[in-house]
């Protein structure tokens, strides 16, 4: 696909709006206060240390998942000694709050709360209410399940949502005493009589680097992601094995491709099959790749791991609707404003990457901090669904169309907040008993809860546990419906914060240049080739949402990507003289071709004149082979007297230019048409003078 007409030679940067370029200055500023937005994937670590308290606990289970009119609640989880001295004789005790929270302003406040600090509930000490789980040397972990039969449970049975959770208490070195010398909380409420209609949405994204010669960064960090313990590989196993409510997918397509270019060893970006003999120190390649940092090989069975996640994904795919985000979750905000055309290009990436991986979607944004710009989403196709966020704020409807027809989905940002701490606020059973507990708050409201999930999300090892245990009769999932339909939206918020953090111009510069250069070369070569497919998503990264916290990283390998790109467009040379003379008006030019590649090329030529009444015409498109040269001859015509000057630039199979083209000077003149015209002239005369003369003879023989 095109990026839009433009000019051969260096590419001129995308004009900044007024004000644009002050953003650079103040980068950093925006980074910081753009917070999670634009940081890093987070991580979920089994050993993670979220607490100053000696015996950490990590809740794995809670069920059921709702406080129950009758019966036990049963908690599992893990006890680990964090500190450098034994802990002996530890019990795990729960902990309920007698009163419930009402209101999901009461809740959002209720996650902000230190309870190391603060008294959130009473700890039970009868039996039945706690479990002994022994002693615990230093870094030890251990195993518990507390089972505590509701009777025991001091609440006042009241509708809303409670504090419950576990505290452990044990023998130190210093003794024992009454302080909890560790604990995990959470929210669980009691289930409402009024129903509520719910919705949810999965992301699968993550942020896809790629050295300058189009290889994976990190490959092996990612491909550990998409191990079964890593955090992708959890999700798509949570999509994958249960099925009890409907799920819509929010996909990054570039997450395909860089399984895939695992899954093949990592190659680099590729020109196609080489014609020219390699000298005896070039490695044994079959294609011309650019250089970079040296990218370990990752071993079968990782290859193997990241196989299956990939067939997993597509299964997932195939089951489940799809929202598929621009190639490399693009930064819409930025580009809608600055360059729409490389935000539509990122669309049209996706749905390629889509096909390769036999898969269809809905083309969506979904900005991850759930901030977009009015105005640039005026910029944008009017057939996407837009996700963005309430930021707190009710809404009396989660369905909305823009002023130009797109179905703006607006989802609730306070239930994927998470859970209280310590321990991970997004963790599998910590944002399940969120989401359910606001869930149970907004019971008999008229307004869906519309959950997209975090973007960095990870679920953590109690993964198995989030499905399950919101398959609850009062809560009515349903499918996302993502027709544009609904009141037209009215104002859609964007803070001057969230401006300063775009990526910069210059990144968005940076990479309309590179997706230029990127589809010459792709035009240009007559090979199987990668070129249209690696370089794009180097252009894409330049601008990503993750680019945000890395924007000159990112940049840097932005250009230099151009530059290895522009490097191979340069070989392909056109030349010839610098002035011709051409004495009746018309005539051929001859001009030299050569390609400087070790791939075959097809390569035209077009050409202009400074003058409208200076015809200039070029042959077809020719193909060269590998460090080969051809002659082709440029027409002109002119019934024009004096000195043109004439332009032949090299283009691409589909007519984009490229590289340097050749100036010369043509003069013209009408000497030789006269002295054509006399030359004809004297030749009839000379016949006439002939045919009387011979005549003359004749009639004398007659006469004698």
């Amino acid at each position: 696909m095109a990026i839009g007409d433009r000019a051969a030679g260096p590419q001129t940067p995308i004009a900044p709006r007024r004000g644009r370029l002050a953003r650079w200055g103040s980068f950093s500023l925006g980074v910081l206060l753009a917070g999670a937005v634009a940081a890093p994937t987070a991580s979920y670590a089994d050993d993670e240390t979220t607490t100053a308290e000696p015996l950490r606990i990590r809740l794995t289970g809670l069920t059921p998942a709702v406080i129950p009119a009758k019966g036990p609640i049963t908690f599992t989880g893990r006890v680990t000694n964090t500190s450098s001295d034994p802990w002996r004789q530890i019990n795990v005790a729960a902990i309920v709050s007698s009163s419930p929270m009402t209101t999901r302003a009461e809740l959002a406040e209720a996650r902000e709360v230190d309870t190391r600090a603060t008294s959130v509930g009473g700890r039970l000490s009868d039996p039945g209410g706690f479990v002994g789980i022994g002693d615990l040397a230093p870094g030890q972990t251990t195993s518990f399940k507390l089972r505590v039969p509701r009777r025991l449970l001091p609440i006042s049975g009241g509708p809303g949502a409670y504090w419950l959770g576990v505290q452990a208490l044990g023998t130190g070195v210093d003794g024992r005493d009454s302080v909890a010398d560790g604990r995990a909380m959470t929210f669980a409420p009691v289930a409402p009589k009024a129903a509520t209609d719910a919705r949810l949405v999965v992301p699968l994204r993550q942020a896809v680097h790629r050295t300058t010669d189009g290889r994976l960064l990190g490959a092996d960090a990612l491909a550990a992601s998409m191990a079964p313990t890593g955090r992708l590989g959890r999700i798509v196993r949570l999509l994958r094995e249960d099925d009890s409510i409907p799920v819509t997918v929010l996909l990054d397509p570039a997450l395909l491709d860089a399984a895939q270019d695992i899954v093949d060893g990592n190659p680099p970006v590729s020109l196609g099959t080489t014609e020219a003999e390699p000298s005896p120190s070039a490695s044994p390649t079959a294609s011309e790749t650019a250089g970079g940092p040296t990218v370990p090989t990752l071993d079968a069975t990782d290859r193997s791991v990241v196989k299956t996640w990939l067939a997993d994904v597509e299964l997932v795919g195939r089951s489940n609707p799809l929202l598929v985000l621009p190639y490399g979750d693009v930064d819409a905000a930025a580009l809608g404003r600055e360059a729409p055309q490389v935000l539509v290009r990122a669309m049209t990436s996706a749905t390629e990457a889509l096909a390769r991986h036999h898969l269809t979607g809905t083309p969506a944004i979904a900005p991850p901090n759930g901030w977009m710009d009015a105005r640039a989403l005026a910029q944008l196709p009017d057939d996407l669904v837009v996700l963005v966020g309430d930021h707190g704020a009710e809404k009396s409807s989660r369905h909305f169309r823009s002023s130009i027809g797109q179905s703006v989905l607006v989802t609730d940002s306070r239930a994927v907040e998470g859970g209280p701490g310590p321990g991970p606020a997004t963790a599998a059973l910590a944002l399940r008993q969120r989401v359910l507990s606001d869930a149970a708050l907004a019971a008999g409201s008229r307004t869906p809860l519309l959950v997209n999930l975090p973007s960095n999300w990870n679920p953590g090892p109690s993964v198995d546990a989030f499905v399950p245990g919101l398959g609850q009769n009062w809560l009515r999932w349903a499918p996302l419906d993502t027709a544009a339909s609904g009141p037209v939206l009215g104002r859609l918020p964007y803070p001057g914060r969230q401006l300063r953090a775009e990526v910069p111009v210059i990144n968005v510069s940076a990479a309309v240049s590179l997706l230029h250069t990127a589809e010459d070369l792709a035009g240009l070569l007559s090979t199987t080739n990668t070129v249209a497919e690696v370089l794009p998503s180097i252009a894409y990264d330049a601008v990503s949402y993750s680019a945000r916290a890395r924007a000159p990283r990112a940049l840097v390998s932005a250009q230099a990507s151009q530059a290895w790109a522009g490097d191979r467009l340069s070989r392909i040379q056109v030349s010839g003289t610098d002035f011709v003379t051409l004495s009746g008006g018309t005539g051929s030019v001859p001009v030299s071709v050569a390609n400087g590649l070790d791939q075959a090329v097809r390569v035209g030529l077009v050409a202009s004149s400074d003058d409208s009444r200076v015809t200039v015409t070029t042959p077809e498109t020719v193909t060269l082979g590998a460090h080969s040269r051809t002659t082709i001859r440029v027409g002109v015509s002119t019934d024009k007297v004096g000195v043109h000057q004439i332009t032949v630039h090299p283009v691409t199979a589909d007519g984009q230019k490229f590289g340097e083209g050749l100036v010369f000077s043509m003069r013209s003149s009408q000497i030789g048409r006269w002295l054509s015209v006399a030359m004809k002239g004297a030749g009839a005369l000379i016949f006439v003078l002939v045919a009387v003369r011979v005549g003359r003879r004749l009639r004398e023989r007659k006469q004698a």
